[in-house]
């Protein structure tokens, strides 16, 4: 990953609040209400976007799961479904086995 130098400045201000300069922002379409994860590396501080994601809904990105989608949309992509006009001709296919 290639990272641009930018020649913005910006200043810590009370109860530590920092501005993202505008073009960095809008660059990177980041909006009002966004959250980051912040570190420390190699004396640099790093600003990474975060999603939150509902408890209720952590399970859809666990790794597996996340698998087992991309593997359904391989399967798509190649042709490998069916679909059906309606519920009943669903439903009926499931009689055929």
């Amino acid at each position: 990953m290639q990272t641009k130098e930018r020649a913005n400045k910006t200043t810590l201000r009370k109860k530590n609040i920092m501005t993202i300069p505008r073009e960095i922002a809008e660059h990177m379409h980041l909006s009002e209400g966004d959250e980051f994860i912040v570190t420390e590396e190699e004396g640099r501080i790093v600003l990474t976007p975060a999603l939150s994601i509902p408890a209720d809904q952590a399970w859809f990105w666990t790794p597996t799961w996340q698998a087992r989608i991309a593997e359904a949309e391989a399967d798509r992509l190649a042709g490998n479904s069916t679909v059906y006009e309606s519920e009943d001709e669903f439903l009926a296919s499931l009689g055929e086995n």
